[in-house]
């Protein structure tokens, strides 16, 4: 009864960390876009860059080019460190919705490569334009290590689901 239902929880998350995957997939892709073309504007036409470079400074006027353009690329970084945290979830999340244990070593290596984005997050956060407290970088480093023992308890656990189905 109990399996059922981590089942049909399972394939719910699922369903929504794809949802979430496609969104950041998206994201990410316009975001690219946009900024390869603010790059590129400068070499096609010097007035359209004008223009750009006026319309930045009265919306953000702290900024400079290159800082406006190192923004945009630390928000793909970001984004991207988001997206493969989800994919690596929706990974975990479809195989206990198709029935399969979640004590495998592939959860658990997924669960290590959860921890290695959120890392990545906290650093890139920490040196982009975000200013993110050294505080919440210490955090997010905290949470890697707690993904990180989850999944060796996840290692532990099939070892023991090994054991098992050996004796049977």
């Amino acid at each position: 009864m109990k399996t059922q239902k981590l089942q049909k929880t399972s394939h719910l998350l699922s369903v929504l960390l794809k949802a979430g995957c496609i969104i950041m997939g998206i994201s990410i892709i316009l975001l690219a876009i946009g900024t390869l073309v603010t790059i590129f504007i400068p070499l096609i036409s010097q007035e359209r860059f004008q223009d750009i470079s006026d319309t930045l400074s009265q919306i953000v006027p702290a900024f400079t080019f290159s800082q406006y353009i190192f923004f945009l690329v630390c928000c793909i970084g970001i984004l991207m460190c988001i997206f493969f945290i989800l994919y690596h979830a929706l990974k975990i999340f479809s195989c206990i919705g198709k029935g399969v244990s979640p004590f495998t070593k592939t959860t658990s290596s997924q669960i290590r490569k959860i921890a290695a984005w959120i890392i990545i997050y906290g650093i890139i956060s920490l040196f982009s334009i975000f200013k993110i407290s050294f505080a919440s970088f210490l955090l997010c480093c905290l949470f890697a290590l707690i993904m990180l023992c989850i999944s060796l308890i996840f290692d532990y656990g099939c070892t023991l689901q090994q054991e098992v189905d050996e004796l049977l």
